[in-house]
């Protein structure tokens, strides 16, 4: 590993500094801090055994939202009752954090999707129905208040960034281009957008005892359409394997969107159905494939050195064998 992709431990005084003018309570000055492992956008560190810091890789130059934003969807997103690591405070590049980060409290749980997906068929369905739910919440949150929000709603504003990124990444790859057609073809009633986490997923959520206790990584997060993360949770590739199981590998769809229409209220529970859910699962598709691609290209014209970014270049056939099938069930 080259040198410039070791990252230097945060400053623990600085640090200590930052908890305590946060309102924390005063860790010492010997507070513990670890570096987790993973983390292919941001990394995290364990500090005192309490809270969790994630903050920019010190190669980064364009990181997905800042750490600020990230951390004001946290509190709209704890407000309305989604299950979230208590925010604490955040900082710019070049702060007391060394690059721009965010400090949470730190949850007991597993994100392994092998160990979640291994829990017995009842634990599989309550995690599947927690998820459902914590989505219904975040319908609630009034996205202007957070992110930037599209004018002419989510549907036309995703297809006219994926033209253009589709025209800027991979113009030559058919399969891709037919997809992109099928979704203008074929888009669902405009809705108002609302905050989605844009990565809702296994590997994003914390389980134990069975039960969802935190979504984390909200690094994505966006306007979006109330459907779109319900859609992203049933990619194939997010399934890890339990092909069967559409929603993440853990239920079928349909206990999923009892659980959300339980939680959103009537005008969204009336709206999202399987189909706007299938919808997005093929944008989610076609969004991955460019993120795939993207970030193959960014590190051969040396603009991250990131190596698990890469390699996902290589999934690409992956994309585009979903995305026959997900399109043909939208003509």
């Amino acid at each position: 590993m080259t040198a410039e992709l070791v990252a230097a431990a945060p400053d623990p005084a600085l640090l200590r500094e930052a908890l305590v003018d946060a309102g924390a309570p005063d860790p010492g000055p010997d507070v513990a801090i670890e570096r987790l492992a993973g983390g292919a956008s941001r990394e995290s560190w364990t500090v005192g055994g309490r809270w969790v810091l994630k903050r920019d890789h010190p190669t980064e130059t364009d990181p997905p939202m800042t750490a600020a934003k990230e951390l004001r969807a946290l509190v709209a997103a704890r407000d309305a009752g989604v299950p979230v690591p208590e925010p604490l405070c955040a900082e710019p590049a070049g702060g007391r954090f060394g690059t721009a980060g965010y400090v949470a409290a730190l949850v007991p749980g597993t994100s392994s999707p092998r160990r979640v997906l291994a829990l017995d068929d009842g634990a599989r369905l309550a995690v599947a129905q927690d998820l459902g739910a914590a989505l219904g919440a975040l319908a609630g949150v009034d996205a202007s208040d957070v992110v930037d929000v599209p004018a002419g709603g989510a549907v036309g504003a995703v297809l006219a960034d994926l033209a253009e990124e589709l025209d800027a990444v991979a113009p030559e790859r058919a399969v891709l281009a037919v997809a992109l057609r099928v979704l203008e073809l074929h888009p669902p009633p405009e809705a108002d957008p609302v905050l989605v986490h844009g990565d809702f997923r296994l590997g994003n959520v914390l389980v134990d005892g069975g039960r969802v206790r935190a979504i984390i990584d909200w690094e994505f997060c966006r306007a979006g359409d109330p459907a779109e993360d319900l859609g992203f949770l049933c990619l194939r590739p997010w399934r890890f394997g339990a092909d069967g199981r559409r929603a993440g590998g853990l239920a079928g769809l349909e206990p999923v969107l009892d659980a959300y229409r339980a939680a959103c209220g009537p005008r969204l529970a009336a709206l999202v159905d399987p189909r706007r859910v299938a919808y997005w699962e093929a944008v989610g598709q076609l969004r991955w494939g460019l993120y795939c691609l993207r970030h193959a290209a960014g590190y051969a014209e040396g603009r991250h050195r990131h190596l698990e970014r890469a390699v996902l270049g290589r999934r690409i056939a992956e994309v585009e064998w979903d995305l026959l099938d997900l399109v043909e069930e939208l003509a």
